[in-house]
């Protein structure tokens, strides 16, 4: 496996002049999912961070996995700007359009937890997944989604996951971090959901044993209006998120709705009016990894093919001497055995070791 890399991106971002697009208008309030989109956009100056702008933007026969799409406002934006692929959004729960879409859009329901992706093995040529680790409990992402995800990537295929460092945080008001520690934290953990785990993340990839040149980039999002449209993005994508936790932290925290309430207050104070004082920021992460090709296929590729010509090379000079027909003969059917095998070879690029022997014992291929 190829070593990986970490990028440390705090101060990489620009902000881009955005005025002739709706990212201002008024829509992104009171939507956490909108708002962490276009911040996200705009911190990274960009949707993704794998290396397929080449593919997407040439290959019509690519396909691409919104995995957790959501509200799907990435896979529409993505196949808007790209025509060309195919873009399904998979979420558990129907919150993405369900009309009007573009022609390169599917959405569909499923959840991986209690049923397979309905994908076959080696799909996708990219699978991207934004804001998802929150969502499973111990140990159901490793164990389960990302066996998954990984069944459905094709060999030499990209995946991108991008999350955000809950916990972490810097130079945060005194109510937000109240909200955070003895709030937000201890839910988590009593929902048993792993919300480190995107600080050991890159670990987490290396060890399914099925990916190479894993990148790993982190990337300072600053709080308030000070800190340009991205801050006010920050700030309100925060908002959006103390308030529809409010139900189940409520209870936590020991507190009423009217106690609730003056928190959510003093937290807008601090990300909003405040933020000269506090200068508060936190931490998005994201990484991309390409998915090994099987290294039987490279075998076959490197001994097999070699062999036969030896073989053929051998009986056709002992021959030739003695019987030119016989000889021709003998050609002919080599030829055609190595054609054959290069099929094979080709084909079990992406096909698991199991399907392999399966249709090999079959003679369906040959």
């Amino acid at each position: 496996m190829n070593e990986s890399s970490y990028v440390e991106c705090e101060d990489d971002y620009e902000e881009e002049e955005v005025a002739e697009v709706d990212f201002r208008k008024e829509g992104y309030r009171n939507d956490q999912l909108y708002c962490a989109h276009l911040m996200l956009k705009q911190a990274w100056n960009g949707n993704f961070g794998a290396p397929v702008n080449d593919l997407l933007s040439s290959n019509s026969d690519a396909k691409v996995l919104d995995f957790g799409c959501g509200s799907g406002y990435w896979t529409l934006e993505m196949a808007t700007e790209y025509p060309s692929p195919k873009f399904y959004g998979i979420n558990p729960v129907a919150s993405f359009p369900g009309s009007v879409l573009p022609r390169n859009v599917e959405f569909i329901v499923s959840n991986v937890l209690t049923d397979t992706l309905p994908f076959k093995d080696a799909e996708f040529d990219y699978v991207f997944a934004r804001n998802i680790m929150f969502t499973f409990h111990k140990p159901n992402f490793e164990s389960i989604v990302m066996k998954e995800i990984l069944r459905v990537l094709k060999p030499g295929g990209y995946i991108e996951f991008v999350e955000e460092e809950i916990i972490e945080g810097h130079n945060r008001g005194k109510a937000l971090m109240h909200w955070n520690i003895d709030g937000l934290k201890v839910w988590l953990e009593s929902q048993k959901i792993d919300y480190e785990i995107i600080c050991r993340f890159k670990e987490c990839l290396q060890s399914t044993n099925q990916l190479k040149d894993i990148t790993e980039q982190k990337l300072k999002i600053p709080i308030g209006k000070s800190n340009g449209f991205i801050g006010e993005l920050a700030a309100e994508y925060i908002m959006c998120t103390v308030k529809s936790m409010a139900d189940n932290l409520m209870p936590i925290m020991n507190l009423t709705n009217e106690e609730y309430d003056h928190l959510v207050e003093e937290i807008e104070k601090e990300v909003k009016e405040n933020e000269e004082e506090y200068n508060a920021y936190f931490h998005f992460r994201r990484y991309f990894a390409i998915k090994i090709l099987k290294e039987n296929s490279a075998l076959r590729r490197t001994i097999i093919l070699p062999l036969l010509r030896e073989i053929y090379n051998g009986i056709f000079m002992a021959i030739c001497v003695r019987d030119l027909n016989l000889s021709l003969h003998i050609s002919e059917s080599f030829v055609s055995v190595q054609v054959q095998v290069m099929k094979l070879i080709n084909w079990t690029a992406n096909t698991s070791s199991d399907n392999t022997l399966n249709i090999w014992h079959n003679n369906s291929i040959l």
